[in-house]
């Protein structure tokens, strides 16, 4: 299949599964370098909720499905990051795993699959983990949507 040949989203799911999961297991043979937390993360979800790699390689093959991967998948990352903690949250919990460990987790096997190719970002792996970066910036912020603001000074309410 050459470059320029768009991939049908079988293919895909298919060479983001085996990759994932090659990665992965290379990760904890030691071929692959992450920080003592995430790997003690990694290990914990890859042994008590693989469903989570499931549900991230779901969301990947979203990203990936135009064979481009740019400025505007930023909010596919964002949704990526939400939608995968929140629909494992239960089974998170269990295993006393918090969300922002989950968020890292999830950061780094992206930047894993960006640094070998698995996602193909050409001459853009600056620009999409940057992008990446601000994905999770903007997951830790919040705007606390349940106080008011008085008004009654610029007179709109």
């Amino acid at each position: 299949m050459s470059e320029n040949t768009p991939l049908k989203t079988e293919d895909v799911a298919l060479k983001t599964v085996l990759d994932l999961h090659t990665l992965l297991s290379d990760h904890l043979k030691g071929n692959i370098t992450l920080d003592k937390k995430t790997v003690n993360i990694l290990t914990l979800v890859l042994n008590s909720c693989p469903a989570v790699i499931d549900d991230l390689n779901h969301h990947i093959i979203k990203i990936i499905s135009d064979n481009v991967i740019d400025s505007k998948d930023l909010p596919q990352f964002i949704l990526m990051f939400k939608d995968v903690i929140n629909v494992n949250m239960k089974d998170l919990k269990k295993i006393k795993v918090s969300r922002s460990d989950v968020i890292i987790l999830i950061e780094s096997i992206i930047n894993i699959l960006i640094d070998t190719n698995v996602i193909k970002t050409g001459e853009k792996k600056d620009e999409i983990k940057a992008l990446l970066s601000l994905s999770v910036q903007i997951l830790d912020s919040s705007v606390n949507l349940s106080d008011n603001i008085n008004c009654s000074r610029f007179m709109c309410c």
